[in-house]
């Protein structure tokens, strides 16, 4: 089995702007020696269609009352362009989320955050979002503590990259992983050897590392 790296997961800029550091593919090396490992991921890199996000937050109740992490943008580009999934599911984790009926807490009548159809999958986009403004409409989709995000893309992940947008990072937490199938269709799923939960906006490099590691 090919082994593959996750090249990196890194912080997207003030502005909303990706602003990766150089990464260097797996199996090579940078000036100083310091080489990128090789991870062997044990699934066919060529069938990782399936992108998971799945909330890993300790607690129900967010400083902003909105229970698991905020997704605004999820976007996959590959080769420069935008790949727009062909499924989007939101599998909903408890704790309070606005579906626009409730009043209480931060809910109020027409705040929604429960559309994933609200996650932009073209351009990421979180700085300076007002969500809850009635005239902005819902832009925002709450996982819920446990929930999860499912996007299936029409090609591999491989060679590509991922850049996932959260609003109003805090004390939630998320991870991301990549399958076959969905999970409880027995999908084979790996975290390409990353295996961190992340807060805020991040911006991940998925290499093939055919041609620099041994297969």
């Amino acid at each position: 089995m090919r082994g593959l790296l996750l090249g990196a997961a890194l912080g997207v800029g003030a502005l909303g702007c990706e602003t990766p550091d150089p990464i260097l593919p797996p199996g090579e090396c940078d000036d100083a020696g310091v080489c990128q490992p090789c991870v062997d991921v044990g699934v066919p890199l060529d069938e990782l269609v399936y992108v998971v996000i799945e909330d890993r937050s300790e607690h129900a109740v967010m400083p902003d009352g909105h229970a698991g992490s905020d997704l605004c943008s999820v976007v996959l580009r590959c080769e420069r362009e935008a790949v727009i999934p062909d499924e989007v599911r939101w599998n909903r984790g408890e704790g309070l989320v606005c579906d626009g009926e409730q009043a209480e807490g931060p809910c109020r009548r027409g705040v929604v955050r429960t559309n994933p159809s609200a996650v932009e999958l073209r351009t990421h986009r979180c700085t300076g979002l007002e969500p809850d403004r009635e005239a902005d409409g819902p832009r925002v989709l709450s996982l819920g503590v446990g929930g999860s995000l499912l996007l299936r893309y029409p090609r591999t992940v491989v060679d590509c990259s991922l850049t996932v947008g959260e609003w109003e990072a805090g004390p939630d937490r998320y991870v991301v992983t990549y399958c076959t199938a969905p999970p409880e269709r027995g999908g084979a799923c790996t975290d390409l050897g990353d295996g961190a939960a992340y807060e805020g906006s991040r911006h991940h490099v998925l290499y093939d590392p055919t041609t620099t590691c041994p297969p």
